[in-house]
């Protein structure tokens, strides 16, 4: 296997992005699970996905959002990975990642989709979602995460039927 080429910089620069990557990742990878439901192949699709971020990150504009930007790449790969292993869904790649995640999101409380809301729709970081919420930073991250389990949870359960 083939270490990918490392972005061209400095240490600084690796630096950053060893953060912004860790950061993101969790959520980085439960989007690709939404869009790739084989977990093996998620997986794989993650990996490549990281490789890619990494190779490409002196691409990366710091003004934006990097997991906007690091989900974008994914949605490439996974458009990718699917014409590679010439698996044809019945719908379109956007038609499928709006069924597989549309159904799930209704069923979403209240504050669970309002999180989301203010996370995606309105691009708050976590830590604007706890000053506007009243909560800890730390508290806006668990609900984050259990929602992203959630989500997971009925993805795949549908995936099953």
């Amino acid at each position: 296997m083939d270490i990918p080429k490392p972005c061209q910089g400095d240490g600084e620069q690796a630096e950053r992005f060893a953060l912004l990557f860790s950061a993101h990742a969790v959520r980085l990878h439960v989007y690709i699970r939404t869009l790739v439901l084989d977990p093996t192949d998620s997986d794989e699709v993650f990996q490549n996905t990281s490789c890619i971020l990494w190779r490409k990150f002196d691409t990366f504009d710091g003004a934006t959002d990097f997991m906007a930007w690091a989900c974008r790449i994914a949605y490439l790969e996974v458009c990718n990975f699917r014409r590679v292993k010439r698996r044809r869904p019945a719908l379109s790649d956007q038609a499928l990642e709006l069924v597989a995640v549309e159904k799930c999101l209704k069923k979403l409380d209240s504050s669970q989709d309002q999180l989301l809301r203010l996370r995606f729709h309105e691009q708050e970081p976590p830590k604007e979602i706890a000053r506007r919420i009243g909560q800890s930073v730390h508290v806006v991250y668990r609900r984050l995460a259990k929602t992203y389990d959630d989500l997971m949870r009925c993805i795949n359960a549908q995936a099953e039927v």
